[in-house]
């Protein structure tokens, strides 16, 4: 179903589309990011992706498994580690393949981090973030 969305997506202009992490993992996905657009690839530390991600565990599929799990806190992050981790490095080339830009996250609202990628373009918008 991701692949079908990103190729109704890239129809329109001038629209900014939000992927999840395995969305290039996919050669025909990459190939369509790559050929419609720029690509910007948000990086961030393990803590700060854990900080976003932990109070939805259930609703990320390679994460899903943490909630069933027994332990929390330290315990809980480790074995958040020994998932992510590995992901992260297996992804590493094709982001870097697909991405025209990367911007580091950490430590930035997501105003900060739009108005850093509207700066590099010129552009003038609005950002409304959702709550």
């Amino acid at each position: 179903h991701e692949a079908r969305a990103l190729r109704l997506a890239v129809i329109s202009h001038h629209l900014v589309i939000a992927l999840g992490g395995g969305t290039p993992m996919l050669t025909p996905n990459a190939n369509i990011i790559r050929a419609t657009g720029r690509c910007w690839l948000l990086t961030a530390s393990c803590t700060d992706i854990w900080a976003r991600v932990r109070g939805n565990l259930a609703e990320r599929p390679l994460l899903s498994e943490l909630v069933s799990s027994s332990g929390v806190g330290q315990a809980q992050f480790e074995r958040f580690l020994a998932i992510v981790q590995p992901v992260m490095e297996q992804r590493k080339r094709v982001y870097s393949l697909v991405a025209d830009h990367e911007l580091a996250t950490s430590g930035l609202s997501i105003e900060e981090l739009a108005q850093r990628i509207t700066d590099e373009f010129h552009l003038d918008l609005t950002i409304t973030a959702a709550k």
